[in-house]
């Protein structure tokens, strides 16, 4: 199941990507077009779905440690991990969308 929430959330990840990239002009980097964009969707939709790539990679992490070395806590601490990205991202796209209501 992790590898189809993985193709799935990469395939919306590329499109919004894609669109990053269709938006970005000749002498700026990525990182300043997604910064300065006035599209709410598009940074949120690559947050979100860069934030569902890190939880899925932490979620397979933590069964993989915890199936191999027979311990739960790899499990609880990939949760935290996630807790952590969902933080960190939402604190991002709050902060972005701020920006746009000012």
């Amino acid at each position: 199941m992790l590898g189809i929430g993985v193709v799935v959330e990469g395939i919306s990840w590329g499109i919004a990507l894609k669109e990053l990239v269709h938006q970005k002009k000749k002498d700026e980097t990525l990182w300043e077009t997604l910064h300065g964009s006035k599209d709410p969707a598009v940074f949120n939709v690559l947050g979100e779905d860069t934030a569902a790539l890190l939880g899925l990679f932490f979620a397979f992490l933590g069964i993989f440690f915890g199936h191999r070395f027979q311990n739960p806590y790899y499990d609880g601490v990939a949760s935290i991990a996630i807790g952590v990205v969902l933080i960190v991202v939402a604190g991002y796209l709050a902060y972005e969308s701020h920006h746009l209501l000012i």
